[in-house]
């Protein structure tokens, strides 16, 4: 036998390669300012789903609603943050399964918590004799279509004309209740998140403090491929809000960070001096303050330009301080901005001879 006919038998006969399931690709569209969140101003999202085995979301091939999408406000260690995996019938009850409660006449009965004693069952209550054992959800919707009594004592559920598909997406959604705990919530493919400053934030002396983040994930889980277990992928979107601490820019040349009665300032004795805040988006951005801490004899003032980009970038306006009190005090000065689209990096740099501490950099506020 010839030895190239020897390979060509040989490779006939070893087992051929089994395709690994590919990670899918989930992205985060945001619609209007990147960066950061303002109290109840609505963030408008479009989430992308997509799998090489499964389809894209785009299309319709993979169900939008098997792709867990969720907004929290994480207090710490948010840079390090994952989202935890989700069953597909856990995110199609709280994203789709709500939508449909909501429409229909299930609040006439039932709450989703417990406000008091009463003999109609929560959804809280429902989940937790259940244990959220999303496998009862077919006998369940059952139920709903149909009619139902001799589950919660003599209460009569009367009948409902959905279908099975409505019916059993309703009860995965009374199943996601933890008993009379939270349940994750999830979010539709496309849509809008409001954030809750007043939830979350504290007041301090530069204005809302706020030491976390709000955070929209998205993850999807595939079906697996030739053998090859489930694969997730995921993606996340960080907001920061819209008050920054001067303790949380980027880098600093010649500033130095103080307390001042517990209060972090960065500070500049004699300049020169920069400070930088990388990568911010200043889309819909027109004014940016600073609070500043000063006196007659600490920190009085001077100068501060804002530049684009390097330390002797693009001017885009100036800081004016000037404290003159005997004792420290809070003061504020802002720029208005012309129209800037996109991330960019900011530089606020003082001159020779200045003297400033700063607080916290705002963008779009209003105190």
């Amino acid at each position: 036998m010839r030895r190239t006919q020897f390979f060509l038998l040989l490779g006939s006969m070893l087992p051929l390669a089994v395709a690994a399931n590919e990670l899918p690709t989930v992205s985060i569209y945001i619609g209007g300012n990147e960066t950061f969140f303002w109290d109840r101003f609505p963030i408008r999202y479009i989430v992308v789903a997509s799998d090489t085995e499964d389809g894209d979301s785009l299309s319709g091939a993979l169900d939008p609603y098997s792709v867990a999408i969720e907004f929290q406000y994480i207090a710490e260690n948010y840079d390090t943050f994952s989202p935890a995996p989700a069953e597909a019938g856990a995110i199609v009850g709280a994203t789709r399964g709500k939508e449909l409660v909501e429409a229909d006449d299930c609040f006439l009965c039932h709450s989703e918590r417990s406000t008091g004693p009463t003999a109609i069952p929560t959804y809280a209550a429902i989940a937790e004799k259940f244990q959220g054992n999303l496998s009862v959800a077919p006998a369940l919707a059952y139920n709903v279509i149909n009619g139902s009594q001799g589950i919660w004592g003599n209460m009569l559920m009367p009948a409902h004309a959905v279908p099975l598909e409505d019916a059993t997406a309703m009860v995965q959604y009374v199943l996601s209740f933890l008993g009379e705990g939270p349940a994750r919530t999830f979010r539709p493919i496309t849509g809008a998140v409001t954030p809750n400053v007043a939830m979350v934030a504290t007041q301090g002396p530069f204005g809302p403090e706020l030491p976390g983040r709000y955070l929209l994930t998205a993850s999807y889980t595939d079906r697996g491929n030739a053998g090859e277990p489930p694969a997730i992928g995921s993606a996340t979107h960080m907001f920061r809000h819209s008050n920054v601490p001067a303790m949380e820019l980027d880098s600093l040349e010649g500033f130095e960070s103080a307390a001042v009665e517990g209060t972090g300032v960065v500070a500049v004795r004699a300049g020169p001096a920069s400070a930088r805040l990388a990568s911010i988006d200043l889309s819909g951005v027109r004014n940016i303050t600073i609070a500043t801490l000063g006196s007659a004899r600490r920190w009085p003032g001077g100068r501060i330009d804002l530049r684009l980009d390097a330390p002797n970038g693009e001017l885009a306006g100036s800081f004016e301080i000037n404290h003159t009190s005997r004792e420290l005090a809070v003061g504020r000065a802002a720029v208005r901005l012309n129209p800037i689209d996109g991330r960019r990096d900011l530089y606020f740099v003082v001159g020779p001879d200045q003297s400033v501490a700063i607080g916290a950099i705002c963008f779009e506020c209003s105190y």
